[in-house]
């Protein structure tokens, strides 16, 4: 059984949306119609990315990362993930400007992902990975 986990929308990207929506909506005012259309499509695709990103637990011991229907799928296996820790970026007061899971892979290879429910995506992703090795013995 498959088990998915949605991305959290951070502030930074609903403020990118809104800035790239704004300049759209000023390149139409001023009738400059060929930037208005490159903008509208770099919105589409952006909202496309911030909507559609998934983070899927497969049954066959595979993580899919999934950024939208316009960017390539990326599969990890569970053999090679080495190390799956929350990290956080810098902190202003009681409040990070952002949190993420970091995988590392292949001993030397990163990514940085953001899904809803941090924890429990750690959790799912441990439970698996110890449940994969139990049976692998």
């Amino acid at each position: 059984m498959n088990r998915t986990f949605h991305s959290r929308t951070r502030w930074d990207q609903i403020i990118y949306v809104f800035i790239i929506a704004s300049v759209c909506l000023y390149m139409i005012w001023i009738k400059q119609a060929i930037l208005a259309a490159i903008l509208a499509v770099l919105l589409i695709v952006l909202i496309e990315k911030i909507i559609h990103t998934q983070y899927i637990i497969t049954s066959n011991n595979k993580l899919i990362i999934k950024r939208g229907r316009f960017s390539k799928t990326q599969e990890l296996d569970f053999d090679n993930i080495t190390d799956i820790e929350e990290k956080t970026t810098t902190k202003f007061g009681a409040f990070y400007v952002a949190k993420y899971v970091l995988i590392t892979y292949n001993k030397s290879k990163y990514i940085a992902i953001t899904p809803a429910s941090p924890s429990r995506f750690i959790n799912a992703v441990i439970k698996k990975k110890e449940h994969y090795i139990d049976n692998e013995s």
